[in-house]
């Protein structure tokens, strides 16, 4: 072990060289009263103080025991230093208790709090006994470093969970089964947790909690939800902490109202007290599935409400895009709580957008808040905050608030972004532009919002040049896999006219959403190759998982007005009502240019004459009602 450890050399200082401050202390004359001192000092958090007293008992000529390091470890960890904790490596070396359990388990939680994972599963591999201790220290300390293959290596799971024998006695449990579950769990591995409650030999409530929790967590909310079904066949009784992480999961799901249905059923029925935690899950399940009618009886019965039931109400009204009723609430919320937080100011704003038009004043009113609350500085409802001035079209006022932001603030790249997007939403591309040199002069590195932002500016200049010289940063970078980037690098290649570079980028494409689709389907069409929108249209009402949207058909029934396909363009029809969107305005104006384009004047009559709720906006496309009945009767 010692060959493995630096000594005293450059990268490990020597533990004399420790600054000399120290407290006023009645000098001890053993070790024993030393390692009191020690701790004590510890315990009070003063970690400079516990070296300082190893230092002067060091020149004393006392020599420390396997009592001493654990305590000077321990403040070596406090102060987060590496470097120390190797140099209290070094001296246990010299005095040979680098293999007391004591002292090798504290080695290790140092080493792990202070980062050094690799040095401290060296001492761990070396230890000749471990105990429950020392298995914790180099877990969590794994744990808290995201060092998930480093867990799966020691020896495997089963080795970590399983009560080990000598002859016929027991001699040590590492870990209770249900912690190891939930550990594992922290760590995203869904399959090794299911394998370790699997092999469980008894099963609590508990470890099922743990099991439903950690699926909703890792994302996995049907598994969550089955989970909770086979706990419920397996006769369990559900507790309070159970029912909510299961209404979490079906928030997850978003479309299994029946299942929240039911666990509200089973609820009322088990005589469940509606706590303000499991209400708000009930809310949450009830606004993620759109059913804002069951929310209102929940929120009227419930007999305490945080600021947390109010926002799961306010986002569910805003989500049914009904922002009159989430701002009417937000000033109720106002009138009976005095407190507000940062997440309902930002929902206060997301309510003023959906309004659209021009809604200074009410902007205005909700800054006067955000001041008066003290969440001026909050990173998110300030660049909300800008955001809602931008699109007001008030740009010297968003600026201002930039300018007294930054100022005041430590998260600047946040505020910059939402400034970059103001300029952009109100075409200002030299001012966007600007500010991204800004930004690198400041040494402000971009995150995915920046590089979509700077993408967008290239597209809308058409500056080949330097969309090229950024899709390089982000391959360096590693910003390639990110969807929204490589969807702004199509849309820039297109409007640049190199749609052979965007067919061959679109074919890399890991993960396409539906924007990515659309932005192919728009570009093909545009540069003159509608037959080739065509295709990827059929190709993608193939997909599972991504639907065709309204702005797919568009692109789609362009394609079909350029070329005069009048037998796709009843295909398009005929598909548009069998998903419903026949009604929406932008669809029907399509149809009924289509039609027109293609000659057929009596089917672009039908059209126009099904959307009886859409006549206005219809009268308003380019063919206009009046040259529509003229051809016909022609």
């Amino acid at each position: 072990m010692v060959g493995r450890f630096p000594m005293n050399n450059r990268s490990t200082p020597s533990i004399l060289d420790i600054p000399h401050t120290h407290p006023t202390i009645q000098r001890p004359q053993t070790t024993s009263q030393w390692n009191t001192q020690i701790r004590d000092c510890c315990r009070r958090g003063s970690p400079h103080d516990s070296l300082l007293l190893y230092r002067h008992m060091c020149r004393l000529g006392l020599k420390p025991d396997r009592l001493t390091f654990p305590s000077l470890l321990k403040a070596s960890a406090a102060l987060s230093s590496a470097r120390l904790s190797l140099a209290f490596l070094s001296q246990t070396i010299k005095s040979s208790l680098e293999r007391d359990l004591i002292v090798a388990t504290a080695l290790v939680d140092s080493l792990s709090k202070c980062s050094d994972t690799s040095s401290a599963r060296k001492v761990f591999d070396e230890m000749p006994e471990r105990d429950v201790a020392a298995w914790n220290s180099l877990l969590s300390g794994y744990s808290r470093n995201g060092c998930v293959p480093q867990v799966l290596s020691i020896g495997g799971w089963e080795g970590v969970c399983m009560v080990t024998f000598v002859g016929e006695e027991v001699e040590m449990i590492l870990m209770s089964s249900w912690t190891t579950v939930f550990w594992v769990f922290t760590c995203g591995d869904v399959e090794v947790a299911k394998r370790v409650f699997e092999r469980m030999p008894v099963r609590d409530l508990v470890s099922w909690n743990v099991m439903i929790s950690g699926y909703s967590r890792n994302g996995c909310a049907h598994m969550a939800l089955s989970t909770f079904r086979m706990l419920r066949e397996e006769g369990f009784s559900p507790d309070s902490v159970t029912l909510e992480t299961a209404l979490q999961a079906c928030a997850l799901v978003g479309d299994d109202i029946e299942v929240g249905k039911l666990i509200h059923g089973f609820m009322i029925v088990s005589g469940f007290s509606l706590d303000v935690y499991l209400a708000n899950a009930l809310l949450l399940m009830y606004s993620k599935c759109g059913d804002m009618e069951s929310m209102g009886p929940v929120f009227d019965r419930m007999l305490v409400r945080n600021l947390v039931s109010w926002n799961i109400l306010i986002d569910g009204l805003i989500r049914r895009g009904q922002p009159q009723k989430a701002l009417a609430l937000f000033r109720l919320m106002r009138a009976t709580e005095r407190k507000v937080s940062s997440s309902l100011l930002v929902s206060a704003f997301k309510a003023i957008k959906l309004l659209g038009g021009c809604q200074e004043e009410q902007v205005m009113c909700i800054h006067c808040l955000v001041i008066a609350t003290g969440f001026d500085l909050d990173e998110f409802v300030s660049s909300s905050l800008i955001a809602a001035y931008g699109e007001c079209g008030d740009i010297a006022t968003a600026r201002r608030c930039f300018d007294y932001f930054t100022h005041r603030m430590n998260n600047y790249l946040v505020c910059c972004n939402a400034m970059v997007s103001v300029y952009l939403h109100n075409w200002c591309l030299d001012e966007a532009w600007e500010l991204l040199q800004v930004m690198q002069l400041n040494s402000c590195k971009g995150d995915s919002v920046t590089l979509v932002n700077a993408l967008l500016i290239c597209a809308q200049r058409s500056d080949l040049r330097q969309g090229k010289l950024i899709h390089g940063y982000i391959i360096r970078n590693g910003f390639d896999s990110s969807v929204f980037i490589t969807t702004m690098l199509l849309e820039l290649y297109i409007k640049c006219g190199l749609l052979t570079t965007a067919c061959l980028l679109f074919s890399r494409m890991s993960l396409r959403n539906i924007v990515s689709w659309n932005t192919m389907i728009f570009g093909c069409c545009q540069n003159g190759f509608p037959r080739v929108s065509l295709s990827l249209f059929h190709h993608l009402i193939q997909l599972d998982g991504v639907m065709p949207d309204a702005t797919s058909l568009v692109g789609v029934i362009d394609a079909i007005s350029r070329r005069g396909f009048h037998g796709e363009g009843k295909y398009i029809h005929a598909y548009a009502v069998s998903v419903r969107l026949d009604k929406n305005e932008f669809i029907t104006n399509a149809l009924i240019a289509m039609y027109m384009g293609l000659g057929d004047f009596y089917d672009a009559l039908y059209v126009f004459d099904a959307a009886d709720k859409l006549r206005t906006h219809c009268a308003g496309s380019p063919v206009g009602t009046d040259a529509l009945q003229k051809r016909v009767k022609w």
